[in-house]
């Protein structure tokens, strides 16, 4: 019996010898093993790489889409102002049609005023002779003892030669075969401007002698009071 004991308690000294051996502090170290730092090392910069690429691509996903909105605002914008320039540029031409059709018809009714008018007025064919300034025997001075040495006109109107039946300062239209018209004065006379002579007063004789003689219309718009 006191055998039996005295192994037990020698296997309980060599396993207390053990223990002691194998503190917590090399055991620690034991399973911590060179090769499994090693592998954790690689996982954990594989994640960073893995994770640094995500972001990396996050971001680009994220720029691209701000590109694409900043341009289709920008087409968006352009759209806009071409249409709001099309629009004034069609409000524009509508008002000058409106206003050329509004210009025609004001003038088709001052035409047709004017021929109603014509009507009750003293229309006369005469032949139209012209003379200059300057011609042979011509002072300048009209027998109204106006001036026109350096112009043909008188307030805006031509200066004409009619004879005495007309009086002078007679306000008429003449119009000639080819449409051309103007409204003259009758200011002078002339020995060989008889009835149904009139002579419009031109820049030069060589004018005259171009101008030549002509049929033309004359509309009495308002007679004069001088003989």
């Amino acid at each position: 019996m006191k055998r039996i004991s005295a192994s037990i308690m020698a296997l309980l000294v060599a396993a207390t010898l053990i223990i002691n051996v194998y503190t917590p502090e090399s055991h620690e170290q034991l399973s911590e093993s060179p090769t499994r730092r090693t592998l954790e090392h690689i996982e954990y910069n594989g994640f960073n790489t893995m994770y640094k690429q995500y972001l990396d691509k996050q971001r680009q996903q994220a720029e691209h889409e701000r590109k694409v909105k900043r341009q289709q605002a920008l087409e968006e914008a352009h759209r806009l102002y071409d249409m709001r320039q099309a629009k004034i540029a069609e409000e524009q031409r509508r008002k000058a049609l409106e206003l050329q059709r509004t210009e025609a018809k004001r003038q088709a009714e001052r035409q047709q005023v004017s021929r109603s008018n014509d009507v009750n007025l003293t229309q006369m064919t005469m032949l139209a002779t012209h003379y200059g300034p300057d011609c042979a025997g011509c002072s300048g001075i009209t027998t109204s003892e106006y001036d026109v040495r350096n112009t043909i006109y008188y307030n805006g109107m031509r200066v004409l030669a009619a004879p005495r039946s007309i009086p002078l300062y007679t306000i008429m239209r003449v119009t000639y075969s080819d449409g051309t018209t103007f409204k003259g004065i009758v200011l002078d006379r002339g020995g060989d401007i008889v009835n149904g002579r009139l002579d419009v007063l031109v820049a030069s004789e060589s004018e005259a002698y171009r101008l030549g003689k002509q049929t033309v219309t004359v509309t009495i718009l308002k007679y004069g009071k001088g003989r």
